[in-house]
């Protein structure tokens, strides 16, 4: 631990009281996230649970402990508070300095250019929205069809967003690619892949027969177990036509494989951005899920350890 100052993850959620004890001017910060599915009342029962037993531990040390419930706008604001946070001092630069016109052209850009991610599931999209979200953009992930929209509706239903948001990813917005570059000239476009078979595999074992309407919508069939040829054909498809699409306007299109290594260096390049001295997001990675998997299935109160 010598080595880091900041852990997550649901490995900590039975080591807590321990990790206090060992380590006395360490902090905690437990976040609450209200909202799921019916079906899963009773885990959200066993999580309110445990965050009672955590806020009752730390209750002689409430310093030690901050409590987020999320979503919340007030979250950035009670962590820094929490932290002791200090605001960054401005960077103050020679109005006509080269990296004074460098900063006002990513501002500029930032705002003007949208920026559509149109890869499908499974080939890294939380990782590049993770990552355009530290560039500076305003992301919105995936838009749920509700009720029964036509084409035209759905369509109409995307574009209403997009003067709220720099850049999209998730679906639907790889089914309009054609469309929102007509209606959005000048945007840039981002199709992230993976070898299809790799990809076919995290389909299937990611979602295996679990139906969605968004899914029937894409392929045709709402799951992907059972329909492995007709969801093939359409990620080879959906890429290929895309590819074409953009075939005399290379530098609108990045296709890009973040699954295996590629990230900073292609998408700034590609956006006009200067590296960031961080490490590329790789979010919902296989191993995240298994963690969030271990966490829901197994998981249970501390007070209730035998």
């Amino acid at each position: 631990m010598a080595d880091y100052d900041v852990f997550m993850g649901a490995g900590l959620v039975g080591q807590y009281q321990d990790l206090a004890e060992r380590f006395p001017s360490a902090r905690f910060i437990l976040l609450r996230h209200f909202g799921g599915d019916a079906q899963d009342r009773p885990f959200s029962q066993r999580v309110s649970a445990f965050c009672d037993d955590v806020k009752s531990f730390f209750a002689a040390e409430p310093e030690r402990l901050l409590t987020v419930d999320l979503p919340s706008p007030e979250a950035k604001a009670a962590l820094k508070q929490f932290l002791h946070l200090a605001e960054p001092n401005p960077v103050v630069l020679r109005p006509q300095s080269r990296a004074a016109r460098r900063l006002r052209q990513q501002r500029r850009r930032r705002t003007s250019t949208k920026v559509f991610c149109i890869g499908f599931h499974k080939t890294g999209t939380t990782s590049l929205e993770r990552a355009l979200e530290y560039l500076g953009y305003r992301v919105i992930g995936r838009k749920r069809l509700k009720g029964h929209y036509s084409h035209a509706d759905l369509l109409e239903a995307c574009c209403d967003l997009v003067p709220r948001y720099n850049a999209f990813q998730d679906n639907p917005w790889p089914l309009f690619y054609r469309e929102l570059d007509q209606r959005f000239p000048g945007s840039k476009f981002i199709l992230t892949v993976r070898p299809p078979e790799v990809w076919l595999r995290s389909q299937v074992k990611h979602f295996g027969v679990k139906m969605s309407r968004m899914r029937q919508w894409i392929y045709g069939k709402g799951c992907p177990e059972g329909n492995e040829a007709v969801y093939l054909t359409r990620y080879n498809n959906h890429n290929a036509a895309v590819v074409d699409y953009f075939r005399e306007r290379p530098r609108d299109l990045l296709v890009i494989d973040l699954t295996a290594g590629a990230g900073w260096t292609e998408i700034c390049r590609f956006l006009g951005h200067s590296l960031p001295n961080v490490p590329f997001p790789r979010s919902n990675t296989a191993a995240d899920r298994k963690e969030r998997s271990t966490f829901k299935d197994a998981w249970i109160p501390p007070g209730q350890i035998p």
